[in-house]
C-alpha cells in the first residue's frame, strides 16, 4: 500500500530546543512543518495527543534508535506502522531519569528559592512571559554554552513563592571544567548569584545520582500558606507573601474541615482539570496554627503536605477551610466535596501570594529509581 502523502502545515514560531545526535530519516518537505499520518505522542500524564513537529527536530542515537527532546525532557522511540509512516512514542522526563544523563553530561541537583510575585509561574511559557524556569535556564545556558533544560519538583503557579524548591539539570562535563567552577558545582551558587535577578536564587548545587529525578523521585512536598485577617492588612515587609482575608475566622472549625481531607482521596473537586491525569493524592498533613504576634496580629498559617499536588490544589484546600472558618459553610462541606468527580465552583481559590513551597523530601540514593517507578503508577482509591 502506498502511504498517504504528508501535508505541509504552516510553520509555527520556534518554541523548543533539541539536542541533536543524528537526525531521523523522517521525510522532509523543504523547511516546512509536516504532519505524519500517524504521530502518537504519549506523555507522563498518560494523555495521547497529536502534535505538529518538524521531523528534523527529532534526534535518535545510532545505537538504539532512541532520541531525546531537550526542551520537553522526553524520549522518543521510532516505530513504523502498517502504512509505512513513522509513529513516535514519547514519555516525559521520568524515562530519562532511568537512563541517567547522556554521555558527556553530568546530573546536578539545584536547591532554589524565589519570590513568585513578578513571575508567571515556574514553567517556561510562550510569548516571552517572565517565568522562573525561563530566567534560570537562560543564565545556565550562558554558563554551559548550550541549552540545559530543568526538571523541577513542583511547578508553582503565578504568584506562588518557594524557599525549598528542588530541580535537576544535566550539564556538559565541559561546563564543570571551566576555571571558575573547577569541577565543584557548589561554585555555581556564587556565579549564578551574580547573574540572576534578586527575586530568584540558587542556594545549593551538588552532584546528583544518575537515577535522581527532582519530580518523580520526590516522596512528598511541604507547603505553608500565610494569611492575615487583621483589618490593617499585612505587615508591609511581609506583604508579598501574606494573603489578606478581611473576615473573622474560627481556626478550630477550619482544623475540623482540614482533618476530614487528610488521607488518600480523589481531590477532583479541588483541582483544575488536566485531560486523563489522575486527581488521586495522599494528603499527609493539613494543620492550622495561630502565629499572631504584636507586629502581626490575627496571623494564621496552614501547613500542607502530600506526596504530590495537582494544579491549584493547595489554594483550593485553603479556600475550602476559609469558607468553613468564616461560617459560610459547615464542616460537612469538606466531606461532601470529596464525593465530587470534577472541579467544584463552590470552592474559593485562596490568593496565590500567601503560598510558599518550603521543602521537598527524597529517599536515599539507592531508592531513587524505585520511588520514581511508584510515582509514575496511576493510583486508585480502594
Amino acid at each position: 500500500m502506498v502511504p498517504p502523502p504528508l501535508v505541509p502545515l504552516p510553520r509555527p514560531a520556534p518554541s523548543r530546543g533539541f539536542a541533536m545526535q543524528r537526525t531521523t530519516h523522517l521525510p522532509m518537505h523543504d523547511d516546512t512543518y509536516v504532519q505524519p499520518p500517524t504521530l502518537n505522542l504519549l506523555c507522563a500524564s498518560s494523555t495521547a495527543i497529536t502534535e505538529q513537529i518538524r521531523p528534523s527536530d527529532i534526534a535518535f542515537s545510532a545505537q538504539n534508535e532512541q532520541g531525546r527532546c531537550s526542551r520537553r525532557g522526553c524520549t522518543f522511540r521510532e516505530l513504523a506502522d502498517a502504512s509505512g509512516s513513522i509513529r513516535s512514542t514519547m514519555t516525559e522526563a521520568a524515562a530519562i531519569a532511568d537512563e541517567g544523563p547522556a554521555e558527556g553530561f553530568v546530573r546536578l541537583r539545584l536547591d532554589l528559592a524565589y519570590d513568585g510575585t513578578d513571575f508567571h509561574g515556574w514553567a517556561r511559557q510562550k510569548g516571552g512571559l517572565r517565568t522562573v524556569q525561563g530566567v534560570l535556564e537562560e543564565q545556565l545556558a550562558m554558563i554551559a554554552r548550550t541549552e540545559v533544560p530543568l526538571t523541577v519538583a513542583g511547578r508553582t503557579d503565578a504568584g506562588v513563592h518557594a524557599r525549598g524548591q528542588v530541580a535537576h539539570v544535566d550539564v556538559p562535563q565541559e561546563m564543570l571544567e571551566q576555571r571558575s567552577v573547577a569541577n565543584d558545582p557548589g561554585k555555581l551558587v556564587r556565579r549564578l548569584a551574580k547573574l540572576l535577578p534578586e527575586d530568584v536564587r540558587v542556594h545549593g548545587c551538588e552532584f546528583a545520582p544518575d537515577s535522581f529525578d527532582a519530580r518523580f523521585s520526590a516522596l512528598r512536598r511541604h507547603y505553608v500558606y500565610r494569611i492575615t485577617t487583621s483589618q490593617r492588612g499585612a505587615l508591609p515587609t511581609r506583604a508579598r507573601d501574606t494573603a489578606e482575608w478581611f473576615k473573622p475566622i474560627d481556626i478550630d472549625a477550619m482544623q475540623d474541615a482540614a482533618n476530614v481531607l487528610v488521607g488518600l482521596h480523589d481531590f477532583a473537586a479541588f483541582c483544575k482539570a488536566k485531560p486523563n491525569a489522575t486527581t488521586i493524592r495522599e494528603l499527609q498533613e493539613f494543620s492550622w496554627r495561630d502565629v499572631s504576634t504584636q507586629e502581626e496580629p490575627q496571623l494564621f498559617e496552614a501547613r500542607v503536605t502530600a506526596d504530590a499536588f495537582c494544579w491549584s490544589m493547595v489554594r483550593s484546600l485553603v479556600g475550602c477551610c476559609l469558607s468553613v472558618g468564616e461560617g459560610r459553610r459547615n464542616v460537612d462541606f469538606a466531606a461532601a466535596l470529596l464525593q465530587e468527580t470534577k472541579r467544584s465552583s463552590r470552592i474559593p481559590v485562596a490568593p496565590a501570594k500567601g503560598l510558599s513551597l518550603v521543602q521537598v523530601d527524597y529517599p536515599e540514593p539507592s531508592e531513587m529509581s524505585a520511588r520514581a517507578d511508584v510515582t509514575r503508577e496511576k493510583r486508585t482509591v480502594l
